[in-house]
C-alpha cells in the first residue's frame, strides 16, 4: 500500500513538471523552463539539441516572433523504474505569428518523450525527445482568432 501510495504522489509530482514546463512556455519565463530540467539534461526539440539553459535562450528566441503561444497538455503515459521514470505526454500547441503576408496560426500537435530521474525528492527531466505528429498553418482573418486567444 504504501508504494502504490508514493507512486500516486511521484505521478502527481511529474505532471506537476509537465505543467510548469508548459506554463513557462507560454508565459515566456526563462527561469520556469530551465527549473523543469537537471543541469546535465539534453533535450532534443525538433532542429535544436541542447541542455535546458540553453533551450530556454531558443525556445525564446523563437517565441519572440509569436503574438502569442499557448500549450495544452493531453494524457500521459508514467512507467515507473525506480528513481527514473519513462513517460511520454501528448500535448497541442497554437502559436499566432504575424508576416509580412498576415497573421498566421501555426498548430502543432506531438508528444514529449522523456526520461524523468527522481533526486533528493524532486523530480526533473534528464532527457526530452519531441516527436511531432501532425502540423498544420492557417492564416487568420481580420485578427479575431487573435483577440479571442490573448483574452483581449
Amino acid at each position: 500500500m504504501e508504494r502504490a501510495l508514493q507512486q500516486t504522489i511521484d505521478d502527481l509530482e511529474i505532471r506537476r513538471v509537465l505543467a510548469r514546463y508548459s506554463h513557462g512556455v507560454d508565459r515566456r519565463d526563462r527561469d520556469l523552463i530551465i527549473s523543469v530540467y537537471w543541469p546535465e539534461a539534453v533535450d532534443h526539440h525538433g532542429s535544436f539539441k541542447g541542455h535546458g539553459p540553453e533551450f530556454a535562450d531558443w525556445v525564446l528566441k523563437q517565441l519572440a516572433r509569436e503574438r502569442c503561444t499557448v500549450h495544452a497538455l493531453a494524457h500521459s503515459l508514467i512507467e515507473f523504474r525506480g528513481e527514473q521514470a519513462d513517460v511520454e505526454t501528448y500535448f497541442s500547441a497554437h502559436h499566432i505569428r504575424e508576416t509580412p503576408e498576415g497573421d498566421f496560426d501555426y498548430h502543432f500537435n506531438g508528444r514529449y518523450i522523456d526520461l524523468f530521474e527522481k533526486r533528493d525528492g524532486v523530480w526533473k527531466i534528464l532527457r526530452r525527445e519531441v516527436a511531432s505528429d501532425f502540423n498544420s498553418a492557417r492564416k487568420v482573418n481580420g485578427g479575431e482568432a487573435i483577440r479571442a486567444m490573448s483574452g483581449g
